[in-house]
């Protein structure tokens, strides 16, 4: 895993994820736009929360995949969004990550089109 955008002392706890593997970046790219551009403009007017660039975790088959998670959450990897690259899904996640407020391990309620595309077992 790589940093992409750090920002902020405190407050928000969110970590949010984008696979930078081959596929997901080239489904990414195909995009009206790039997930990374929106989300990384949320995570600088938060006041905390950190956006990744993860390597592949092989969840292919659902599209684009991001991660939501919590930092802190001692043995939880996070919940994983599939298709985050079509542009509901990605405008849904910024406000999502605009209005989170994360006070310890534990992720704020996923509105219905995020909590749609969690991937099953993820």
């Amino acid at each position: 895993m790589s940093r992409s955008a750090r920002t902020g002392t405190g407050g928000a706890r969110l970590v949010v994820g984008i696979c930078d593997g081959h596929r997901c970046r080239a489904l990414r790219g195909l995009a009206s736009e790039d997930p990374l551009v929106g989300l990384g403009d949320a995570v600088r007017r938060s006041s905390g929360a950190v956006l990744l660039r993860l390597d592949c975790p092989g969840l292919c088959a659902y599209g684009a995949v991001g991660l939501v998670g919590a930092r802190g959450s001692a043995g939880q990897v996070g919940t994983w969004l599939a298709c985050v690259q079509g542009d509901e899904r990605r405008a849904a996640l910024v406000r999502w990550v605009t209005g989170a407020s994360v006070a310890g391990p534990v992720l704020p309620r996923l509105p219905g089109v995020l909590a749609e595309s969690v991937v099953p077992g993820g």
